[in-house]
């Protein structure tokens, strides 16, 4: 595999470049199903992989599943483990790895993550982070995401080596071939859902913004494009400003900002000539709560919104948000209908999904697909938090819009097989000038 990325240019600007990340991705169709003793088996490999297991002990903190029960689900029992000393983390790592290797696939139910492991570096000398994620999940008929590692430390080709071998030789002896030959696929898939922003992103992104083939072109996914776009970095000091003087949290701000994002995008595009388009849109954060929180709390429920985007103005928009989404999250779950707006509140996901496919029937748009949360990350002691909406486009294509906080400034994507690269770009853009606009009229007095 490293041979396979030396001989690839681009491959090398995430390698060589500080806080470059790296991912190796092995993506299941459906007709091609991995059965779960298998996801178990790589798990085992790993296990006996002890350069791994050091690396982990030598630079990363650990959030992980409770042991407690044997459905040890991300979305129900998730602590941080901080530990008083090497030996402490060390003795740590053994018992979990320990304990992975003993996990049968019989222990969980179908349909649920069987694990999530996230390993976090404190910040290397380089200025580079670690983030490792290894989990099961069904995709929504998209297929299955078996195995995913994101940023592995500090360029290390033996330890990428050996990872990539072990996973290689599960690969080989259910579908044949070799995990490198899909992974630039998979890491143009996931761009999405990197988790820092600024040079770092740049770092990450392909300057020309084409999509190879989408790993999950089936009966679900029609287009086999996907394409991603970024905006600069937005100072979150501004939009705290107008969160406070609109009387609203910064997610709210947000979700304001891109509904007038997309109803200018929809008028540009020719799809509307007066904005009154609905669509529906998804929304989870790190913790249910405003992003630019540090506060971390149980996931077990999330907040749906289906928004309509014909209220011309930002600000009514935000307030409309304001006023209602605080009169749902002390309890409420009727759907409310006014300026086009219809809010599920905080829902259990086997509430929401009915609900929300509900609002949007009648309508060219339906969901099929609501993400799970993610979750939060601490990178240098700096908070890292992350808000998404997606937005269905109909023909089980959609767009995820992605707002990170980072060190003090706020990133945006937009990434799907909903857009072409220009359309994302578009997006992005306007929704840059939205809250350009918000912070003209907020250094104005405009905004009280």
């Amino acid at each position: 595999m490293v041979e396979y990325l030396n001989r690839d240019e681009r491959m090398l600007r995430y390698l060589d470049k500080p806080g470059g990340q790296f991912l190796v991705m092995l993506l299941v169709h459906q007709e091609h199903a991995v059965d779960r003793d298998d996801v178990l088996e790589i798990a085992r490999r790993l296990t006996e992989c002890e350069r791994f297991k050091r690396a982990i002990v030598e630079r990363g903190r650990w959030k992980v599943p409770s042991f407690e029960g044997p459905a040890a689900v991300l979305d129900d029992h998730v602590r941080m483990h901080d530990f008083s000393s090497l030996k402490e983390k060390q003795n740590y790592v053994d018992a979990y790895m320990s304990k992975l290797a003993e996990l049968r696939g019989e222990d969980f139910d179908e349909g649920k993550p069987l694990w999530r492991i996230d390993v976090i570096t404190p910040g290397l000398r380089d200025g580079s982070t670690c983030v490792f994620q290894f989990h099961h999940c069904l995709s929504d008929g998209m297929g299955l995401v078996m195995f995913a590692i994101k940023s592995i430390v500090d360029k290390d080709p033996i330890l990428l080596q050996e990872i990539s071998d072990r996973v290689d030789s599960i690969v080989r002896k259910r579908r044949g071939g070799s995990i490198s030959t899909r992974l630039l696929r998979g890491l143009r898939y996931f761009e999405s859902y990197v988790y820092a922003f600024g040079n770092v992103l740049t770092h990450l992104v392909m300057e020309d913004a084409s999509m190879p083939s989408s790993p999950f072109r089936g009966k679900h996914v029609e287009s086999n494009k996907w394409s991603v776009a970024w905006s600069d970095p937005i100072p979150l000091e501004g939009v705290k400003k107008i969160s406070a003087q609109l009387n609203c949290t910064v997610n709210q701000c947000f979700l304001g900002a891109l509904g007038g994002a997309v109803r200018s995008y929809m008028i540009q595009e020719g799809f509307t000539t007066d904005g009154r388009v609905n669509f529906a849109m998804t929304v989870f954060t790190s913790s249910n709560v405003d992003v630019s929180s540090s506060k971390v709390c149980n996931n077990v429920s999330f907040p749906v919104y289906a928004l309509g985007i014909h209220i011309k103005d930002t600000e009514q928009r935000i307030q409309y948000l304001r006023d209602h989404t605080k009169r749902l999250h002390r309890g409420g779950h009727a759907a409310m209908v006014k300026h086009g707006l219809k809010c599920c509140g905080l829902l259990p996901r086997e509430t929401a999904l009915p609900i929300f496919n509900g609002l949007c029937r009648g309508t060219s748009l339906a969901v099929s697909n609501v993400h799970g949360p993610v979750t939060q990350l601490s990178v240098l002691d700096n908070p890292v938090n992350q808000i998404e909406a997606v937005i269905p486009c109909g023909g089980g294509m959609g767009v995820t819009m992605s707002f990170l906080t980072y060190r003090g400034s706020i990133g945006i994507t937009s990434s799907g097989s909903g857009l072409s690269p220009s359309g994302h770009k578009l997006l992005v853009g306007l929704l840059s000038e939205e809250f350009k606009l918000l912070s003209h009229r907020s250094e104005n007095g405009e905004i009280s």
